[in-house]
């Protein structure tokens, strides 16, 4: 798959999850890495903090001018820190972080591809030794930057203007970049260089490059599991209704309860499964502020919400190992705006063993 932005599906493989009948659909992709215990957690939605408290805030820097506070990402004018009007954006020292075997989440969103082909980082652990980041080059391509000079870049493409979701695994060398729940690079590298250096930031110190666009959703874990299945929860939502998903993570043949919280008690609420759309639809215009929707649905889904708007259903996983499949909660709701409804942000989930 060359380009992120096409639809992840090349063949639709169609299978009957038990006796709810539910239709998923198989991407082409190996099995994917879930790490196992979340150590850091800044959504960077409205604060900087960091929803486990295990650690302190993000920091904004500026020279003079920081980055304006989160609303829905934070966002960096893309001047390293250093020069005029450099900014940064920070996470303290991550003392817990083990850079033998870990994993790290971000959605991004690049306000302009880089000018120059050597490109820029998106967030890079580490500001005095660079030991791994995602970098976006001048032609868009993604890849990592690892051990302050080494650059390995993917064929995925990608595109000003538009969020991305990434996922960075690695394991004793083993590493994995996926963007939008796909592979786009899988290789071995050798031992990270970290020096204790274990923050991550948005410009790379060693060449004066800085990261020129939006960031939310930054999630480190600890202890990668290479076969283990993936719940990656991205994008934005509207009346705060919110998907989650229940550990352990999604295994073949195991039961799966998706969930979602703010969703109107009043009518049914409905899962929608099928095709992460190629762009995402901003509803924004048609009177629903703030909605996007994110999945073309094949199926919906129904279960009534209780008191507090909080509903789950429980999804049978097929024999399926690698197999993937986007999911979006709905819920009507006839008072909230024009169109009679809200929608939860998205999750990609892929079946592990």
């Amino acid at each position: 798959m060359s380009h992120a932005h096409r639809s992840p599906f090349t063949s639709p493989l169609s299978t009957a999850l038990g006796v709810l009948g539910i239709a998923l659909f198989a991407a082409i992709a190996t099995p994917s890495v879930r790490a196992q215990k979340l150590i850091a957690d800044y959504p960077l939605l409205s604060d900087l903090k960091d929803a486990t408290s295990n650690n302190g805030p993000v920091t904004l820097k500026g020279n003079p001018t920081p980055p304006a506070a989160p609303a829905n990402g934070v966002c960096h004018n893309g001047k390293y820190w250093y020069a005029t009007n450099g900014q940064d954006i920070r996470t303290p020292n991550l003392s817990s972080l083990n850079s033998t075997d870990f994993m790290f989440e971000i959605e991004f969103r690049l306000t302009a591809l880089p000018t120059s082909t050597l490109g820029f980082p998106v967030i890079m652990a580490g500001n005095g030794w660079r030991w791994i980041g995602i970098y976006v080059s001048g032609s868009g391509a993604v890849g990592l930057k690892y051990n302050n000079s080494n650059h390995v870049w993917s064929k995925t493409i990608l595109k000003a203007g538009q969020w991305y979701s990434a996922v960075v695994m690695y394991d004793s060398g083993a590493c994995k970049l996926y963007i939008d729940g796909l592979v786009a690079y899988s290789a071995t590298l050798p031992t990270l260089n970290t020096g204790s250096n274990l923050n991550f930031t948005t410009n790379d110190f060693s060449n004066g490059r800085a990261f020129y666009g939006c960031i939310r959703r930054f999630r480190i874990y600890n202890d990668a599991h290479m076969t283990g299945g993936l719940f990656t929860v991205a994008g934005s939502y509207c009346n705060n209704m919110q998907i989650s998903g229940a550990m352990p993570w999604p295994q073949v043949t195991k039961p799966y309860t998706i969930s979602v919280t703010g969703a109107n008690p009043s009518t049914p609420a409905v899962l929608l499964l099928g095709f992460r759309l190629a762009q995402p639809i901003d509803l924004t215009m048609l009177g629903a502020k703030g909605c996007t929707w994110f999945v073309a649905p094949t199926l919906p889904i129904s279960t009534a919400a209780d008191s507090k708007g909080n509903a789950s259903l429980i999804l049978p996983m097929p024999n399926l190992l690698g197999a993937a499949a986007w999911f979006q909660w709905l819920s009507f709701s006839p008072t909230v705006n024009p169109l009679h409804w809200t929608m939860s942000d998205y999750a990609t989930l892929v079946i592990g063993k």
